[in-house]
């Protein structure tokens, strides 16, 4: 029913009281990050990049299950061009959570920024890292293809794409 009133609320403008009610649904499931989410997105539309930042921060550092909030955070720091604090946040959370799926999530999120940025033998070594552990990851597969093709690699780029390929079209 909240889900509901929460809709109505910003379907007539009211946001602050939609910003309540999502409030109070994470004080009483405090491990539902999509609530998080949820309220980070309207705070995002209703008042800015800068005080969606804000929130995402508190909840990166406070919230029961940061992940879903860090990464959203190190998206946000690198959309602001903050790359440095988005690497960071990305390499301290891939440390933390270490062979995980989220901690691979977060090494595979810190190569794309990594190759965005073209810092490619930077992006090389968190591949490799992660290939190590997963030598099948599709993405990381994918990204170490991109990097070849970037540097004239090409036989070596329609390998690692065409695993990537048939990888994921096996999950």
């Amino acid at each position: 029913f909240r889900a509901g009133l929460i809709e109505f609320l910003i379907s007539k403008n009211r946001s602050e009281e939609a910003v309540t009610e999502l409030r109070a649904i994470m004080a009483a499931q405090p491990d539902n990050s999509d609530a998080g989410m949820d309220l980070v997105r309207l705070i995002f539309r209703t008042k800015g990049q800068d005080a969606a930042r804000e929130e995402l921060v508190k909840l990166a550092s406070s919230h029961n299950k940061p992940f879903k909030f860090q990464m959203a955070l190190a998206d946000v720091e690198f959309a602001a061009g903050r790359t440095k604090e988005a690497e960071d946040l990305l390499r301290s959370v891939s440390k933390s959570l270490g062979i995980s799926d989220d901690g691979i999530a977060a090494m595979l999120k810190l190569s794309g920024q990594l190759i965005a940025r073209k810092q490619l033998p930077d992006a090389k070594t968190v591949i490799a890292d992660v290939l190590k552990n997963d030598g099948e990851n599709a993405v990381a597969l994918s990204q170490r293809g991109q990097i070849q093709i970037e540097e004239g690699s090409y036989e070596a780029a329609i390998a690692d794409l065409r695993a990537a390929i048939n990888k994921d079209s096996k999950d």
